[in-house]
């Protein structure tokens, strides 16, 4: 393997590899062998035909790319290792030429670890909410658990009015064609919420327990689904009752109905509000911690190579793929619910891909000047946290974990754990808002409106 590196702008590298042509044939002799029992060509028993004939058939390019999987990751790995580099992102490989006569050239173009200029890190001022739980919340929380155990009851005998809660059946037709995803049994809407289509919860008023209707609408023009934007539609409805709602008395039996530590009704407001008051400490630590680290990648001095953001954005967007497709969700229906386009939605990954990279990068690098060190307490804490957050046993984990491996893997990010400890201790909180917390409660306020 021959190879030549060529510096590049903003901490990148260009490595030029060259397989050679033993190494690229051998490669290509184990791709061959891995396939050689699916091949039936006329001649040879299945799977006995030579590569020669294999090739000349179908072409050599069939086995290229298995062939270079198997030989430029240990060229690349040896490369890194000649030349002592340290890689920040993973390479983007582009291929040049492959062939069984002349190996294979590409090109390896990756990220180095930028260098972060930062002083002054310790006392930092940063904003965090006031740890207050006023007395209308404990109440709010108290309805919460109070609605949780609602009652509802099917009414059979009273004709649906504006305002009243129903359990229907439904079937949509577009072009006396039943569409996919239009019918629904026992679905419950409350007529006037306007979750429906305009003009289907207007139609119900009036409606009999039992009685069925037609129901005539016509979906909006920028409705989400363009097979039925804009079109008429008809809607079969059975109403199988009004939805009566009743709230539990909010007494000492209610109490004790809902938790076995209390008795009282004062007793259990007692306890939602240092439930209340955890969670509100809980957030205002989450802020601080946040801010500080906001104030910290903002006064730092340091270059980000356009590879590394690439390739943490590509690392998120395949996280959260992977997650929504747990749901049964394929990304493009998923970027149709929430409006965007997939342009759009690598930008907003790329604003949390820098935010991630520049947070491990300065604490790193306060980490670096602090001279921080891991010690045995260090560790044990670890291995107990890892074990609860987990639900593992100890013992079990420090088997796979409690080694010089395990230990190396998890080192970087418990020094980054106890340097953002470390600063949040020393820093100075702020009751004064960041303009842009106040324009997101503002957004998020407006939002619940809508």
């Amino acid at each position: 393997m021959t190879h030549t590196v060529e510096n590049t702008a903003d901490n990148s590298l260009t490595l030029e590899i060259e397989i050679p042509v033993a190494d690229f044939q051998k490669a290509m002799e184990k791709a061959f062998n891995k396939h050689r029992k699916e091949f039936n060509i006329p001649g040879f028993r299945k799977g006995k035909a030579t590569k020669e004939v294999v090739f000349s058939r179908y072409g050599e390019e069939i086995f290229y790319e298995e062939a270079l999987e198997e030989c430029v990751p240990q060229a690349y790995e040896a490369l890194l290792e000649k030349e002592e580099i340290e890689p920040f992102s993973e390479p983007k490989f582009n291929l040049e030429h492959c062939s069984l006569k002349e190996g294979a050239k590409l090109t390896a173009e990756l990220a180095l670890k930028p260098e972060v200029k930062i002083s002054d890190y310790m006392g930092i001022e940063a904003y965090r909410p006031d740890i207050k739980v006023e007395e209308s919340d404990v109440e709010e929380a108290l309805e919460q658990k109070r609605e949780q155990l609602m009652r509802q009851t099917l009414i059979t005998d009273k004709a649906v009015e504006d305002g009243d809660k129903v359990n229907l059946d439904y079937a949509g037709f577009v072009d006396d064609e039943q569409f996919p995803g239009g019918s629904a049994e026992n679905q419950e809407l409350v007529i006037g919420s306007g979750s429906f289509i305009p003009g289907f919860e207007e139609q119900m008023i009036g409606m009999e327990t039992g009685e069925e209707r037609e129901l005539k609408v016509k979906f909006p023009d920028d409705y989400g689904h363009p097979d039925l934007a804009g079109k008429d539609a008809i809607f079969k409805v059975k109403l199988n009752g009004v939805i009566k709602e009743e709230l539990p008395e909010l007494d000492d039996d209610f109490v004790m109905d809902i938790d076995e530590e209390c008795e009282t009704l004062e007793e259990y407001r007692a306890k939602l509000r240092g439930e209340l008051e955890k969670q509100v400490e809980n957030n205002a630590k989450r802020v601080f911690q946040s801010e500080v680290l906001r104030k910290l990648t903002e006064q730092a001095e340091v270059t980000l190579p356009e590879l590394a953001v690439e390739s943490q954005v590509d690392k998120l967007m395949q996280e959260e793929e992977r997650a929504i497709k747990n749901y049964g969700i394929e990304l493009p229906n998923y970027l149709q619910m929430i409006g965007k386009t997939l342009e759009e939605h690598r930008a907003d990954k790329r604003v949390q891909a820098i935010n991630t990279i520049l947070s491990t990068l300065v604490l790193d690098k306060i980490a670096e000047l602090e001279k921080l060190e891991l010690t045995e307490e260090d560790y044990d804490e670890e291995f107990k946290r890892l074990a609860g957050e987990y639900n593992a046993e100890e013992a079990k984990l420090r088997l796979s974990l409690d080694n010089p491996d395990g230990r190396e893997a998890l080192r970087p990010g418990m020094l980054r754990m106890k340097m953002m400890d470390k600063l949040i201790e020393a820093a100075k909180p702020s009751a004064e808002k960041p303009a842009y917390l106040e324009e997101d409660e503002t957004a998020e306020d407006e939002a619940d409106e809508e």
